[in-house]
């Protein structure tokens, strides 16, 4: 016999296992990125969101495409979360990157995420019932809802990232 368990009603927010993990571990709420583009000329002030991860700037051709070879790394422009920089006359798109943290959700990128869910949710059903805890062997989830929709962003997975593929 195969006893299974289903997170269906189980999510950020619902006051059950991963608020409890969240608890514990505060910085397990995740984030996403979000871009923000702008067209920009002559000297420019622009106040950059928070959680700025990348900043850059191409120049936009008569025909509205980007000049790819003008591609230029804004960061160092960047001072107390404004980029400053004079564009002259030509039109360039710059383009920002930042990280948006959303309390509360659930990173599932986080080194803890498993563990915490395992412990929070998982082990509880062992304790209860010490002696069916081996027939507690599948779970399904079909709708799997951390609160975070988008691109999905962690600082240890950027790591991870660039460890293994440079």
């Amino acid at each position: 016999m195969t006893v299974s368990l289903s997170d269906y009603t189980l999510g950020v927010g619902q006051g059950f296992a991963m608020d409890e993990a969240l608890k514990e571990f505060p910085d397990m709420n995740g984030a996403v990125l979000n871009i923000t583009t702008k067209r920009l000329t002559g000297k420019s002030n622009w106040k950059l969101p928070e959680g700025l991860l990348n900043v850059t700037a191409c120049k936009i051709n008569p025909d509205s495409s980007l000049a790819m070879v003008t591609r230029k790394n804004m960061l160092p422009f960047v001072k107390n979360g404004a980029l400053t920089y004079d564009f002259g006359k030509d039109f360039w798109q710059v383009t920002c990157v930042n990280e948006n943290r959303i309390v509360p959700s659930y990173n599932p990128m986080h080194p803890q995420s498993g563990k915490a869910y395992n412990r929070y949710f998982f082990d509880k059903f062992e304790k209860a019932l010490p002696e069916n805890a081996n027939m507690l062997n599948f779970f399904f989830s079909d709708e799997l809802n951390f609160r975070l929709n988008g691109n999905l962003w962690d600082k240890s997975f950027a790591q991870e990232f660039k460890k293994r593929k440079g």
